[in-house]
């Protein structure tokens, strides 16, 4: 195979996905995001807490919405393609990642112009990103499990019980909380989170075919 037919191939799988992907729960929830930061960081004197708050709600919204990326009824009918579930993932979530962190860097930039340096920048990140890695590894897996290959109705719940059940927990198993004192850093416990959920999503993108066979690999040890 030719790298010009190569090429052609990813640009027809690219335009594929870009078509398939449900995008009407993400761009709801971004602009639920967007909404939530702008009225929040539109009042005078608005305090770097304030702000902060609003950026987890956004946060969560925005991954909310991302759950459903994967939604594909016709998951079925394309799981013998040559092209591994794995890379068909990684475009849908190029495709919709990159804006998502540029509407996130440009809230960033509005907050940081209304509070100054006050303003946190990296930690809301890292939760953010933490969370958006939970809610793509539980959409992920719920496509396995799920009819016509839905994980969105299983990665969205997921990530809002398990938020909520977090915030009720003491401060050391608060996992999406960038200001809990738990005794370590909070980098570290959203970037521990953040491994976790990526390895996870890994395992739930692979081929179901290449699963069953190293659990057959497994079972014969």
């Amino acid at each position: 195979m030719t790298l010009e037919t190569r090429a052609r191939q990813t640009r027809d799988l690219v335009v594929h996905e870009l078509r398939a992907i449900n995008t009407v729960p993400l761009i709801a929830s971004v602009a639920g995001a967007v909404l939530i930061v702008g009225l929040t960081g539109r009042r005078a004197h608005v305090p770097a807490g304030a702000l902060s708050a609003a950026f987890l709600v956004a946060g969560v919204s925005i991954a909310l919405g991302a759950a459903f990326i994967f939604d594909d009824p016709a998951t079925d009918s394309i799981s013998s393609t040559p092209t591994s579930l794995m890379f068909r993932r990684g475009v849908r979530m190029t495709l919709t990642c990159l804006p998502i962190a540029v509407v996130w860097g440009v809230m960033l930039g509005f907050a940081r112009l209304r509070v100054g340096p006050e303003m946190p920048l990296a930690l809301p990140s890292l939760a953010f990103a933490a969370m958006l890695s939970f809610s793509l590894a539980a959409a992920a897996y719920g496509g396995r499990v799920v009819a016509d290959g839905l994980g969105g109705l299983i990665g969205g719940p997921a990530l809002l019980v398990t938020v909520g059940l977090s915030r009720t927990l003491p401060s050391r198993f608060q996992f999406f909380d960038s200001h809990s004192d738990a005794g370590y850093s909070a980098p570290l416990r959203l970037s521990v989170v953040i491994g976790i959920c990526l390895v996870a999503l890994l395992w739930a993108s692979l081929d179901p075919g290449r699963v069953n066979r190293l659990r057959a690999f497994k079972r014969q040890r």
